[in-house]
């Protein structure tokens, strides 16, 4: 739910000259950053299944009493153990840089997004009935993976969430658009397009789409790519059609409201939480010598450990770390991503996924078990059904066909 606009690495990180230089100091050809290039399509895969993996075990922690911190641990301990045992022959500048690129947030009920508790912090223990929301992201040498799921907490979590719940339809509805609209992420899809069938499957489950989420194309490095889909129109944010090229990642980011369909009032529009900001990341296009020595320490660390992602203050030195983002804050080092809320009364599920548009297919890296929910909702829009019947393969093998004197020639299907 972040709508951040991208700003450029090179002034900022002197490895970013680099990485993104067009050529390097013997005037060789740029490496190439796209998923043409395999090296780059298995650190993204790697990253994909880091968080499916952390994601399975935040979500096997969930239950009545379950901390929502410890919650949050698990998920950052497990991206954190994976991402250190792949890519560790280089040393020095040949290193690789790889982590945590979005801290576990596990927002509960009419929270929405980026609670990603300190220590210390008070709330309360999961509870049957609520609504858990986990988010994170991880990353290997700057390509990232971000996985977000929603789950209905319960006595026994194996068991179908009852219709009756009043975030049933709104969790059925996104369970259904990520997995009908990963058909729509490919080469020449339109943004507007995605954003207008999010509409009618919340129409379908009578569930409103949430205003201000951003699905955003993935980059080296960048989390939150100019190029943008929203999950609901709104005037106010300006945002310019395309079409998706072919050779590039995107996370698809997906939230519904349970308030019945409404797209012109009030329902399924965010406000800013009462609890403080605990996410928050470097903003690159300004510079300030921090008069705290303190303060220089963890602000070092920040860009050493973090790069351009998105950081928890639990990650960083537990005495200076608060105070460092204060001094930061004051002279816009960095960016808040702000605790957000829905409406009184309302219930958010909020699902994300990380897929490449490859040149022969279409593959979701990141995955979840969906929970069962009753529900005698569906996806019946005629316009939907179709676009979402696309086959995620693109391109199929050439075959060879045999033309006169022998020789052959090469066919590509499609």
């Amino acid at each position: 739910a972040d709508s951040k606009a991208t700003v450029s690495v090179l002034n900022w990180f002197p490895s970013a000259h680099h990485i993104m230089a067009d050529r390097d100091e013997y005037g060789e050809e740029e490496e190439d950053y796209s998923l043409k290039n395999p090296l780059v399509v298995e650190k993204y895969k790697f990253c994909g299944q880091f968080c499916t993996l952390a994601l399975k075990a935040v979500l096997d922690a969930v239950k009545p009493g379950a901390s929502v911190l410890e919650l949050a641990k698990i998920g950052d301990g497990v991206l954190q153990q994976q991402t250190e045992k792949c890519f560790n022959k280089g040393k020095g500048e040949d290193r690789v840089e790889k982590g945590v690129a979005f801290p576990t947030c596990i927002s509960v009920n009419q929270v929405v997004c980026h609670y990603s508790p300190e220590e210390g912090d008070e709330h309360p223990a999961l509870a049957v009935n609520d609504v858990v929301k986990v988010d994170m992201g991880c990353h290997i040498d700057g390509f990232v993976a971000v996985l977000a799921h929603t789950v209905i907490v319960q006595d026994d979590m194996s068991a179908p969430v009852p219709a009756d719940h009043p975030a049933a339809n709104a969790v059925a509805a996104g369970q259904a658009a990520m997995e009908a609209l990963t058909h729509m992420v490919r080469p020449g899809g339109k943004n507007e397009e995605i954003t207008a069938c999010i509409a009618k499957i919340g129409k379908d489950f009578n569930v409103t789409p949430v205003e201000g989420v951003l699905s955003h194309e993935l980059k080296r490095y960048i989390i939150d790519g100019s190029n943008v889909i929203t999950n609901r129109d709104a005037p106010e944010q300006h945002v310019l059609g395309f079409e998706m090229d072919e050779a590039t990642a995107w996370s698809l980011d997906i939230a519904y409201s349970s308030a019945p369909h409404d797209m012109s009032g009030e329902a399924g529009k965010l406000h800013q939480h009462e609890a403080r900001t605990s996410v928050f990341k470097r903003s690159l296009e300004n510079q300030y010598q921090l008069k705290m020595k303190a303060s220089r320490e963890v602000f070092s660390d920040i860009n050493k450990r973090f790069q351009t992602f998105p950081f928890a203050v639990r990650h960083l030195d537990a005495k200076k770390g608060r105070f460092c983002i204060s001094e930061c804050l004051k002279h816009d080092l960095v960016e808040p991503y702000p605790v957000l809320k829905s409406n009184k009364g309302e219930l958010v599920a909020h699902f994300k996924a990380t897929i490449l548009i490859k040149t022969s297919e279409i593959e979701k890296i990141t995955l979840a078990a969906n929970q069962k929910v009753e529900t005698d909702k569906k996806i019946e829009d005629k316009d939907v059904l179709e676009a979402c019947s696309k086959s995620l393969v693109l391109k199929k093998k050439k075959k060879k066909n045999k033309k006169k004197g022998g020789a052959a020639d090469e066919k590509e299907e499609e």
